[in-house]
């Protein structure tokens, strides 16, 4: 069931982009109905029978109000966009009743063709608009010759009819342009806010996950040493607490928008994580001169590539390499467990992170390597002068020290 105050988003969204000064374009097309006191007043001036008057006021009392309905009607739709309203006949009722009035009554009537125009604007297409106006005012020669006016009575109304025609049709092109213009602002501010969703959403998963995967290992350490080992139980639990509280913070400071994670400690938390899990970790010094989007690029590559290993790959070693490539730098997670490491329909890890990096102007290659296990490699474009050469590698245990 419909509720009766549903409206169509795009309905919405043309509504919220209005602007205060659409509830009166109209008065640019009203003010031409000042052009009826001359014809209306050259009637009474020739002093015509009561019927005549009459006949005459209502012809022009019809094309007032279709006149104006038509105006309204062609504003809205410009404004709206909408699609559904017909001008022609309207259109073909106004000009019929010029002609008629300027034949059957007095050559004044003319003046109502600029009435005609003017419609004609906010009520067609600019191509066809041009079309119609040209041939009302090519209309309005012989007509001109059939009532008796002078050539140059002619001439000046062909002309402000050309005139008012195109300045109209400028005016109907500029509402329409304004009201593309505001919801194209209005659809790029919604994907812009969609966007930082997006953003949000992925940080979290990228913190949250990293973090709760650390919690879930020691958690079961813990209850594997508490029966064998109780104080180192207890040094665990205090970790886990550590890194609760870690969690925490890093969530504050990524709602904050101010967290730029560093390799250096996503390479030794990576460790710690890994090293809980009974997974060896060998990695390279990170370099140093990097700049802050690229740095923090690669900080999400380790935290997603030993939460992925934790997650999927049942891996008994792990290594992260860092290599020069030319004009660019590669860093290479590599571990020898199973080659899913989180690439299944279900797994958003690795799809956020190829967005990282993407972002960050570099490539992304995920799958698995040669001779077994799984393979994660970006490349990032970095001059090679600003990257320093990897100073060493880190031990069996994942501790830095030389190679």
């Amino acid at each position: 069931m419909v509720n009766g105050t549903d409206q169509d988003p795009r309905e919405a969204r043309v509504a919220a982009a209005r602007s205060p000064l659409d509830r009166y374009v109209w008065l640019l097309w009203v003010i031409w109905l000042a052009f009826f006191a001359y014809p209306i007043q050259a009637l009474f001036n020739a002093h015509p029978s009561p019927l005549r008057a009459a006949i005459v006021l209502a012809a022009a009392a019809a094309f007032a109000v279709t006149y104006v309905w038509n105006i309204f009607k062609a504003l809205d739709e410009a404004r709206t966009g909408r699609g559904t309203y017909s001008p022609w006949a309207a259109l073909v009722i106004l000009a019929a009743i010029a002609v008629a009035l300027t034949i059957g009554d007095r050559s004044t009537w003319i003046e109502l063709f600029i009435f005609v125009v003017v419609s004609v604007g906010p009520s067609l297409p600019p191509r066809q608009a041009l079309i119609i106006v040209g041939l009302i005012v090519l209309m309005a020669l012989p007509l001109g010759i059939l009532v008796g006016g002078s050539p140059i009575q002619i001439a000046q109304g062909m002309f402000q009819s050309a005139v008012s025609g195109i300045a109209v049709i400028i005016v109907g092109r500029v509402i329409v342009l304004d009201r593309e213009l505001r919801l194209a602002r209005g659809e790029i501010a919604r994907l812009a806010v969609s966007e930082e969703r997006l953003r949000f959403a992925r940080d979290l998963h990228d913190l949250l996950g990293h973090s709760l995967s650390l919690i879930a290992v020691k958690s079961e350490l813990v209850s594997k040493l508490i029966p064998a080992a109780p104080e180192r139980a207890a040094a665990e639990n205090a970790d886990i607490e550590a890194v609760a509280r870690q969690a925490l913070q890093e969530v504050r400071e990524a709602v904050a928008g101010y967290r730029q994670p560093t390799l250096t400690s996503e390479l030794e938390s990576a460790r710690e994580i890994l090293t809980a899990a009974g997974i060896e970790f060998t990695f390279d010094r990170p370099p140093v001169g990097l700049p802050a989007a690229q740095e923090a690029a690669l900080s999400w590559v380790i935290r997603e590539g030993a939460t992925n290993i934790i997650r999927h790959s049942r891996a008994k070693s792990c290594t992260a390499r860092f290599e020069n490539d030319g004009g660019g730098l590669r860093l290479v997670v590599r571990d020898d467990g199973e080659a899913s490491n989180g690439t299944g329909p279900s797994g958003s890890g690795l799809t956020g992170l190829r967005e990282r990096v993407e972002a960050a102007g570099g490539t992304c290659e995920a799958g698995p390597a040669e001779g077994g296990g799984f393979r994660l490699a970006v490349t990032l474009p970095v001059k090679a002068a600003t990257v320093a050469q990897p100073a060493g590698r880190s031990g069996a245990t994942g501790r830095s020290g030389a190679a």
